[in-house]
């Protein structure tokens, strides 16, 4: 026996959307938060978003960035509305995580009672795992509208969780996503000391500590330096405070951690060509 859920995020939250006045007085695009939870067989998959209500093309390109984001390909990655698609990315990666570390349904339905009673699970399934993500508008103007997402992988009997985070930036008027290149001179000395600085901030929000420039250069892959690093393989993305840049687990640092760098505007303009 074994049991799907679907769950959706308190009402008062989906009623919420009354158009207030956005960081430059514009107005927010409107948004309600709708979430899906998969729960059977001792696997957890929980998957939510702030997600448009009536503005079509944004609610296109949020479902495209959603879907590229799960670990397996979606059946059904044409759909746009928010319930649906999420129930279906939720769906496939909780088959995905299946197929990783346990048994299928026909599998355990074959087995004899006595059998069922040596499975982890008392329930007669499968290792406890678990999959969550979030995606968080976090950024709306009258130009641009932002969202950041962070996600939590931790499957039966592997080292450690997994964990990501991200964004991705949006125009307004048509869809078009921000990419590497609203960035220029980004190997130069200034923005290479941005970067730097940058990193020095999240080490010592994140871990706590005050590292030297020689101990930040340690945690460099081999070949770069503090004057050469690269951009992130995802492209920069607007916060309220600055550009971010993420850099996935062991991208540039020896960390299982995704270092999420921020540059602020004040700081960052010479070396933007787009206007925020």
């Amino acid at each position: 026996m074994f049991r799907t859920l679907t769950l959706f995020l308190p009402l008062a939250m989906f009623f919420s959307c009354v158009k207030t006045p956005g960081l430059n007085g514009e107005m927010e695009l409107d948004t309600d938060s709708v979430g899906c939870l998969v729960s059977r067989q001792g696997i957890e998959v929980e998957i939510s978003a702030d997600y448009p209500t009536r503005d079509t093309l944004l609610q296109s390109c949020l479902a495209r960035y959603i879907v590229s984001q799960m670990l397996v390909s979606v059946p059904d990655s044409t759909q746009t509305k928010g319930t649906p698609l999420l129930q279906s990315c939720g769906e496939a990666v909780w088959d995905y995580i299946r197929q990783q570390c346990g048994l299928s349904e026909e599998e355990v339905a074959a087995m004899s009672e006595e059998e069922k009673t040596e499975l982890p699970d008392p329930d007669g399934m499968m290792w406890s795992s678990s999959y969550t993500a979030h995606f968080a508008k976090v950024y709306d103007t009258a130009r641009y509208v932002s969202w950041q997402y962070d996600s939590y992988l931790y499957v039966y009997a592997t080292a450690h969780p997994s964990l990501g985070m991200g964004g991705v930036t949006f125009g307004k008027a048509d869809g078009r996503r921000l990419e590497t290149e609203i960035l220029k001179d980004t190997g130069s000395q200034g923005f290479q000391r941005l970067l730097r600085d940058g990193l020095h901030r999240w080490i010592a929000e994140n871990w706590e500590e005050d590292f030297t420039d020689e101990q930040l250069a340690d945690l460099l892959p081999e070949g770069v330096t503090l004057a050469s690093m690269p951009l992130p393989r995802q492209a920069p993305y607007l916060l309220p405070e600055g550009v971010a840049l993420a850099y996935e687990p062991y991208e540039l640092f020896s960390s299982s951690d995704a270092q999420v760098v921020v540059l602020p505007y004040e700081q960052v303009k010479p070396y933007l060509e787009i206007e925020i």
